[in-house]
């Protein structure tokens, strides 16, 4: 018996589907958990401030305090790149990158430049590209994150972007 197989572009638009319904998933329903998920990344003190909106050199002073590994990551995955992106804090993503923590750094909920395009960071993400983020990495590249969300400031700076 012949065996029946899926073209390429349904698998395809399967894939689209799913990815962008667990950025809406995320962007909605996840947000109890994102604050749970970020609050257990870190210090509840490191968390609070960025929750609070400190100031950089509050938030700086206390990782430098705290025993914890700036490269040190939660039971979710989260690091603490991707806390400060999630908050938006321009003002802190490149002193984390000036201090060894990788602007492609995968886990489970993308790449910091997939994270600056979902929390619309923009400074973030020109941080992490002048740090050297790839935005052509393969899987799910930020430039096709971008194209699926609809950016199109992302996905001309992502596109244009020139080391």
């Amino acid at each position: 018996m012949a065996q029946k197989t899926v073209p390429v572009s349904i698998v395809a638009v399967v894939v689209c589907v799913l990815v962008i319904a667990g950025v809406v998933l995320h962007a909605t329903v996840g947000q109890g958990a994102s604050r749970m998920q970020f609050e257990q990344a870190w210090d509840s003190e490191v968390w609070k401030l960025f929750e609070n909106g400190a100031a950089s050199e509050d938030i700086i002073n206390a990782i430098e305090s705290s025993e914890r590994d700036t490269h040190e990551i939660n039971e979710f995955g989260t690091p603490l790149l991707l806390v400060a992106i999630r908050y938006q804090r321009d003002d802190v993503v490149p002193w984390l990158l000036e201090n060894g923590l990788s602007p492609d750094g995968l886990n489970r909920d993308g790449m910091p430049l997939m994270y600056a395009i979902r929390f619309d960071c923009e400074a973030c993400a020109r941080s992490l590209l002048t740090f050297g983020a790839d935005p052509h990495i393969t899987a799910f590249s930020p430039i096709q994150f971008a194209e699926e969300s609809r950016s199109q400031k992302y996905l001309d700076l992502l596109s244009n972007w020139q080391r």
